[in-house]
Order: structure tokens, then sequence, then C-alpha cells
């Protein structure tokens, strides 16, 4: 009970830290996004958002209403964090090497 106290915490400090439209999921805990808010977010082009999916470091997640995918706001802190020049395309190819580790 305690950790899912800490999870719903975690949440609301996501939530109140990104001013963005979201999806929350209760049953998982989990919030998504829609790519537009993803694009606003990351300050990216929809090139580079095509790019980060496709090397795996945002996947997304669902699909929402009308199709639209949304993506797990985890993710989008996790990348925003980094704090690496995103527009540049050899930095998310350079990232990805370095993946697994850098998700520790």
């Amino acid at each position: 009970m305690e950790t899912l106290l800490i999870r719903l915490k975690n949440l609301e400090t996501q939530i109140k830290k990104f001013d963005t439209d979201f999806i929350l999921n209760t049953k998982q805990l989990r919030i998504y996004i829609t790519r537009a808010e993803v694009i606003r977010l990351l300050e990216i082009s929809e090139d580079t958002l095509d790019l980060l999916v496709k090397s795996s470091f945002l996947n997304i997640s669902k699909k929402g209403e009308c199709g639209v995918t949304d993506f797990l706001l985890e993710d989008v802190i996790w990348l925003k964090n980094q704090r690496v020049d995103l527009m540049n395309h050899s930095v998310i190819l350079e990232l990805k090497k370095h993946k697994k580790k850098l998700r520790k």
C-alpha cells in the first residue's frame, strides 16, 4: 500500500511539473499523452519524434481515441531529463548505444 501511495505522489508531481493534457490510466497508474504534447514538451520536430520512436526511446504505449497514438509520460520525462539536444539526430543515435546503461 505504501508503494502505491508513493507512485501516486510521483504521478501527481509529474502532472504538476508539466502543463499538459493527459489521460490517466488508474488501473496501471500510467499517464499517457498525445503525439502533439510530446512534440511540445520536448520541443522537437515530427521527424525527431519519429526517430525517437524508431530508436525505441519512446514507445507508442497505446492507441487513443480516433486512432491517435499516446505515449507514456514517464518516458517523455526521462528523455527531457537527459538534457541532450534532441534536434541533433546523431545524438539520438549515440544515446541509443548507451540506452541500457542510461535506463538503470
